[in-house]
């Protein structure tokens, strides 16, 4: 049964006031239960004077709220939401915990993402319980994969919930905590090796030299993923980008100056610039460290916050960021 009564809904909203008075709190947390999701809040369920069996606990959320402390600009996707019980020291202990999430009536998906976390304390609670809340937003590359995992795992909205009362059980809201960057967003199995591109040099292409090699080198605004990926550019390749623009630009901007550039998806190679375009916005750039058979790794800057890097694995079979941002192409290394 889904519960909807706000007297029985156990309300944390100092946690979140701490989070919005005291500023953006950004933990790289161990022990995380899946490095395809990026986002985890910790909820800690204190138990009821008697022993329990079988209890339902609901908290309060407001994701927007929690994504802004966590500067991210992405928009909370609640069907990404996943609840998984752990030991006091973070060890997974039940990762099929059965969850509805009520949107509030005045729900916005990027303005106002609030709602209810309803859960189920499986089995008997006479002591304090731990839980992680994960959740992603529509900037996850694998996206389309998440949500798949979540309508396959069995934990349906509003699974056989008890018809019980929550009195006295209190749910304590932890601060968001992120994927710790250094966990591998690859499959484990995965062994990726440098591929070997050989190229006629530019001088052989073109009988003149081409325009950008007389071109200053642009500065980019520091802390933005054009930024990072010039940077990384500059150190693989011996020379600075010298084309202009807004990430979603790149390509066709570096395509201009004569520079070799790919819309196949398979083509990547290190040392790559990928580039994604975004209807009405300004796009996206990363930088290629390694190829597979299977997909790209990159390394990316400010697709989770200004200044923040990041890693993801991107399948050949779905090179898209999330459902807006577009896979455009590679620009190639010289």
């Amino acid at each position: 049964m889904r519960i909807t009564d706000p007297r029985k809904i156990v309300r944390n909203t100092l946690s979140l006031l701490l989070l919005v008075l005291y500023g953006p709190v950004i933990l790289a947390a161990p022990n995380w239960w899946n490095p395809n999701w990026s986002y985890r809040i910790p909820l800690t369920v204190e138990p009821a004077n008697t022993e329990q069996y079988n209890r339902p606990v609901a908290v309060e959320i407001n994701f927007s709220i929690v994504l802004k402390t966590a500067r991210s600009r992405g928009v909370f996707v609640s069907n990404t939401l996943r609840v998984v019980e752990v030991n006091s020291t973070g060890g997974l202990v039940d990762e099929k915990i059965p969850l509805y999430f009520d949107f509030a009536p005045d729900y916005h998906a990027t303005r106002n993402a609030q709602g209810t976390v309803q859960f189920l304390l499986k089995g008997s609670t006479v002591n304090a319980r731990h839980f992680h809340l994960y959740f992603e937003t529509n900037e996850a590359p694998n996206l389309t994969n998440l949500l798949a995992v979540y309508r396959l795992s069995e934990i349906q909205q509003g699974a056989e919930m008890p018809s019980q009362t929550m009195d006295q059980i209190v749910v304590n809201v932890g601060q968001i905590e992120t994927r710790p960057l250094k966990v591998a967003s690859r499959p484990r199995s995965v062994t990726f090796e440098n591929i070997v591109r050989t190229t006629p040099a530019t001088a052989e292409l073109n009988a003149t030299e081409p325009i950008w090699k007389s071109k200053p080198e642009h500065q980019f605004f520091p802390g933005y993923c054009t930024w990072y990926a010039a940077r990384k550019w500059k150190e693989f390749n011996g020379a600075p980008v010298t084309w202009s623009g807004d990430g979603g630009r790149w390509f066709d901007n570096a395509a201009e100056e004569g520079r070799n550039v790919s819309e196949d998806p398979k083509a990547a190679v290190k040392g790559a610039i990928m580039v994604w375009t975004r209807r009405g916005s300004a796009g996206h750039v990363a930088y290629v460290e390694a190829v597979n058979d299977e997909g790209v790794f990159i390394t990316e800057m400010n697709a989770r916050g200004r200044w923040m890097i990041s890693d993801a694995f991107l399948p050949f079979t779905n090179l898209d960021k999330g459902t807006k941002y577009k896979f455009r192409g590679y620009i190639l290394p010289e």
